[in-house]
């Protein structure tokens, strides 16, 4: 608890940058492995809000078997309040905006976002470079590092 309070006034404390492109509107997932083994399958979520969440707000707790955390929104720059799934849950989380699929997840202790579909374009990459330092010190404060099984 004490580490997640942390991490949490390290992302307040972070200053603020204009980001062109911050998600304002979000609906969230909780993908658990297909019985058949092939895939995931959705499941509700209730009350997982990361866009304008106080970044101490506890998170409410996943789904039992939840492999990963999705998220729709209207922009695939992740938020600072992401790195709380990295942190708080140990899972990857999915980003994604219409047609376009990003993955925020730990390899070798740094937070990296992989897209698995689509393009950012020139302004997103800027965007989203400076938030990950951003998520990667937050992420280092919260003491995640060292238990980490992120990686999808």
């Amino acid at each position: 608890m004490r580490r997640a309070l942390a991490a949490a006034a390290l992302i307040a404390a972070v200053p603020s940058f204009s980001v062109a492109h911050e998600a304002s509107q979000e609906l969230c997932k909780a993908m658990l492995p297909a019985p058949s083994g092939g895939g995931y399958v959705a499941a509700t979520f209730p009350g997982l809000r990361l866009v304008g969440r106080l970044s101490s707000a506890p998170l409410p707790p996943p789904p039992a078997g939840t492999a990963l955390v999705e998220c729709g929104r209207d922009a695939i720059t992740p938020t600072l309040n992401d790195v709380r799934v990295l942190t708080d849950y140990h899972l990857p989380l999915s980003i994604t905006d219409g047609e376009r699929v990003a993955f925020l997840e730990v390899d070798k202790g740094q937070v990296v976002l992989r897209m698995a579909q689509g393009d950012l374009t020139p302004q997103e990459l800027r965007e989203v470079r400076a938030r990950l330092d951003a998520l990667q010190l937050a992420f280092n404060a919260s003491g995640a590092a060292s238990g980490q099984a992120h990686r999808r």
